[in-house]
């Protein structure tokens, strides 16, 4: 019984280093789809940058609103991939002007892809 013991604090003690799922927030689930619908509408012959703005802001929104919240460590780390795409699109949009559209659409692809996956994950919360 001892060993049953110690064999469970050893299990607890372990995973006091893994981030635990925060719980549902409709405001979150309204934002990131929010976001999604602002990537699936990108339009690549437009103006990129006024879209990436948007896009950005929109991210920006939901860190701000997360890191308000207490344990949403979670919810932090799915934006952080989209939120470092978004920033170097913009960062080289307002450098250089608008880029090539083949660098829209794998930006477009990458941010479509990490975006859903950030979706999924919130929207499946409990």
């Amino acid at each position: 019984m001892r060993y049953f013991y110690v064999a469970c604090m050893a299990i607890l003690l372990s995973s006091c280093g893994m981030t635990m799922p925060s719980f549902y927030d409709s405001n979150q689930s309204s934002s990131i789809i929010d976001i999604r619908q602002s990537i699936v509408t990108f339009d690549c012959a437009e103006d990129h940058l006024s879209q990436i703005q948007k896009i950005k802001k929109n991210i920006q929104w939901l860190v701000l609103y997360s890191e308000a919240k207490p344990s949403q460590k979670d919810v932090l780390n799915l934006l952080q991939p989209m939120q470092e795409t978004t920033e170097d699109f913009y960062n080289r949009t307002e450098s250089s002007g608008q880029g090539s559209e083949f660098y829209c659409n794998t930006k477009k692809k990458i941010l479509q892809e990490q975006s859903l996956q950030a979706a999924e994950a919130i929207m499946r919360r409990f």
